[in-house]
């Protein structure tokens, strides 16, 4: 019988670390250090001599850039913003530790986790915006980030860790688009007594008039539609007419300006529009499906009549405003003989 092969314990390290230093390939580009991890790269660190804007590249040495590495910003106070590319998926510990000249921060969709004290004491950031996808905020991630004024939560948030916005002494409000994610201790301790939390109507897991010992605020989407600009319409009582066409010649365009005047936002547009005229009437639908609160859109309706007489028709928006979903507008014009 032959023996069976030994293997020592530093043979073992030896050949590990033999086979990572052949897998991971170290770079540099500008101020960034990175490894290539074989399908992708990691940023690892940034030179603390980096001043002002800083865009990562979206790919380098042929492959996508998708996670910043733990501590790779860290103490680079110098920088003011940090441009993500869209392929990072992953934010690591202490990534942008103390970076307390950055202003503002913008976390693409892909990301679905950001790690514990990633932006720890960022005392300058004021604005922050957190991608679609995110699932995960780490402990005291934003702790002390003491000029953020507000945030708002992604519907994909599932968990926001122990302390993660403490001590954030300018937070006045924090929005949240879906249902209440799990908390964990203390998130938002050590912040203002006017803080609020606002939260959508028919999301889970909320309460009012507090939610976790915090004052909050139930916020839906509200509709508005004018024909023309500065006209409100009303759902299912307005109408608009289209004035006289000859059959088969195009009259009149309109245009429908769709407004969001709720805190939350307007999601789900869509027209649809009864047989009955559907001949007649032609709808170019809006450009954008959901509106952030105050923004606008817009679509055209053409009246160009197939048949002589009265010709009407209604059009139905629908949306996820709670009142008025959808929202009625009754059509009408005369078709002429030729």
């Amino acid at each position: 019988m032959s023996p069976k092969p030994a293997f020592s314990s530093t043979s073992v390290v030896a050949a590990a670390l033999l086979f990572l230093t052949q897998f991971l390939q170290a770079g540099i580009f500008g101020n960034l250090s990175y490894i290539d991890t074989g399908a992708s790269i990691t940023i690892t660190h940034c030179s603390q001599t980096a001043t002002g804007i800083l865009e990562i590249p979206a790919t380098l040495d042929g492959k996508p850039v998708t996670a910043i590495g733990n501590y790779a910003f860290s103490m680079c106070n110098r920088l003011t913003r940090v441009t993500l590319p869209s392929g990072v998926t992953r934010i690591g510990d202490r990534s942008f530790y103390l970076c307390y000249g950055l202003t503002g921060m913008t976390i693409p969709a892909g990301v679905a986790s950001i790690g514990s004290e990633a932006f720890f004491h960022c005392d300058g950031m004021t604005s922050l915006t957190l991608g679609n996808g995110l699932t995960v905020i780490g402990d005291s991630t934003f702790n002390s980030c003491t000029s953020l004024k507000s945030v708002t939560f992604p519907a994909s948030l599932s968990r926001i860790g122990n302390q993660a916005f403490l001590t954030c002494s300018a937070l006045k409000k924090a929005t949240f688009l879906g249902n209440a994610p799990a908390m964990d201790a203390d998130v938002f301790n050590e912040i203002p007594a006017g803080f609020k939390i606002y939260f959508q109507d028919g999301a889970k897991g909320f309460t009012t008039p507090t939610w976790l010992g915090y004052p909050s605020i139930r916020i839906s989407a509200e509709i508005s539609i004018q024909q023309p600009s500065g006209n409100e319409l009303k759902s299912r009582t307005s109408i608009r007419n289209f004035g006289n066409a000859r059959i088969f010649t195009t009259g009149a365009t309109r245009k429908f300006i769709i407004t969001n005047q709720g805190k939350a936002p307007l999601s789900g547009l869509a027209i649809t529009q009864t047989k009955t005229g559907s001949a007649d009437f032609s709808v170019i639908p809006p450009s954008l499906t959901a509106l952030a609160p105050g923004e606008s859109t817009n679509f055209k309706v053409t009246f160009k009549p197939a048949a002589t007489g009265t010709r009407t028709t209604t059009l139905s928006v629908k949306n996820n405003d709670p009142n008025e979903n959808p929202f009625v507008i009754k059509l009408t014009g005369v078709g002429l003989p030729r």
